[in-house]
């Protein structure tokens, strides 16, 4: 089952959520280091993946929120609240705009940085605004502060998805893993 139904995510829903999850936790760890690692080429070719690595979600985000938008998204689990659906609702709302964010904010400290970027050593990045350091240093605090919020939200996420699967015992997470196939 390629496509979402009433009832279930569809394959390429969850390989969606999946890959941009492992993206994700792997841009987390490429941007920790990156910042922490001394000035070095080791810095410089960090920073080169976690900015290919941004891009990417981004692209793929984008991907995500089309293929969303064309398909029907399964009925929440049985025995919610109205409370429950509508922050599981704002909770996604909130971790799309993140994930949109925050690259977006990363190009915008790249972009007003100057400093030149090929994504994956390939392909020449556009630049698009003008080099600005101190539009530069706001985005790098904007960016900082919304990858912390992301963080927070993804952590909620995954509480909320323990908590459907081992308190409520309901279909949720299973369903994004694909063992239960209803149509």
């Amino acid at each position: 089952m390629l496509r979402n139904s009433r009832y279930a995510w569809g394959r390429i829903a969850i390989a969606f959520h999946w890959l941009l999850a492992a993206l994700i936790f792997v841009q987390f760890a490429l941007g920790w280091t990156a910042v922490e690692v001394q000035v070095s080429p080791q810095k410089l070719g960090l920073f080169i993946w976690h900015k290919s690595v941004g891009v990417s979600i981004l692209l793929l985000v984008l991907l995500r929120l089309g293929w969303r938008l064309g398909n029907e998204i399964p009925a929440a689990a049985a025995g919610l609240t109205v409370l429950e659906k509508r922050l599981a609702r704002a909770g996604h709302g909130l971790l799309y705009l993140l994930m949109l964010a925050v690259p977006l904010t990363g190009w915008w400290i790249s972009d007003t940085s100057r400093i030149p970027f090929r994504l994956f050593r390939l392909l020449p990045a556009p630049d698009l605004l003008p080099a600005d350091r101190a539009m530069s240093e706001l985005a790098a605090r904007i960016h900082g502060t919304l990858t912390t919020l992301l963080l927070i939200v993804i952590g909620i996420h995954v509480a909320a998805a323990l908590r459907h699967h081992f308190l409520l015992h309901n279909e949720t997470l299973r369903r994004m893993f694909s063992l239960r196939v209803e149509s």
